[in-house]
């Protein structure tokens, strides 16, 4: 990578910024929308870093550079804000909803009695008459 860059803390830093991707790609993007749609982005603002220092022939790439890595910071937090959390927000609330089932369902099994025991009227001992 460092023959493709005039130096090699650019080409370090490149390559910091794909692994970097990557690991985002990994372990934030969950949703069928994040997955199919911020690599389009990142992408895009990685292309524009290396359309500049190409066009410029290496001049001034540290700021190109930083410059498209906040972009790409900013995709990430904006699609992890608009499509990972909500989400995140859903499955939340469903496993509340099926943990409040089964504690009501456990509720009911200790109020009934079990297959001997009666209840009511009927189960309480006869007192003999005078």
């Amino acid at each position: 990578m460092s023959e493709m860059f005039n130096d090699i803390t650019t080409a370090f830093y490149v390559i910091l910024i794909v692994c970097l991707a990557d690991q985002y790609v990994m372990y934030f993007c969950n949703s069928p929308i994040a997955q199919k749609h911020w690599q389009k982005f990142f992408y895009l603002y990685h292309f524009s870093f290396y359309a500049y220092h190409f066009r410029f022939n290496g001049q001034f790439s540290k700021l190109p550079l930083i410059c498209s890595w906040l972009f790409i910071q900013h995709s990430m937090v904006y699609f992890y804000h608009h499509y990972e959390l909500d989400v995140l927000d859903v499955l939340q609330r469903t496993e509340r909803l099926h943990r409040r089932q089964q504690l009501s369902v456990h509720r009911r099994r200790l109020r009934q009695p079990t297959g001997g025991e009666q209840t009511g009227p009927e189960s309480e001992p006869e007192e003999p008459e005078d």
